[in-house]
């Protein structure tokens, strides 16, 4: 498969991967919806376009069609439920080494 430039794959891997760990399916992760297993796989594909690829806040937001103030308050929530141990930590770390084994 060929990589394209502009980085729709890396986001199209995030999705894949964190519908594929949380359960949530890949088009309910980017609804607007308020549902707790939607928001959380929402704010871990946050959190991953930042910590893996290195995204821009303004570039995720785009990629979700959302300000990007909500998406760095959504980071920011996501890792404060986060603490080690938790669900959404595991979930979270075993996206991030899925996506680096790549």
């Amino acid at each position: 498969m060929t990589r394209r430039l502009d980085g729709a794959n890396d986001f199209d891997d995030a999705l894949e991967v964190v519908s594929s760990v949380t359960g949530v399916p890949r088009r309910s992760i980017l609804i607007h919806s308020r549902q707790q297993a939607r928001v959380d796989a929402r704010q871990i594909v946050y959190c991953v376009m930042v910590d893996v690829f290195g995204w821009s806040y303004p570039r995720i937001a785009r990629a979700v069609r959302r300000d990007h103030t909500t998406v760095l308050r959504g980071v920011g929530a996501a890792k404060g439920r986060m603490p080690p141990g938790s669900i959404m930590s595991e979930q979270f770390f075993k996206i991030v080494d899925r996506l680096r084994n790549r």
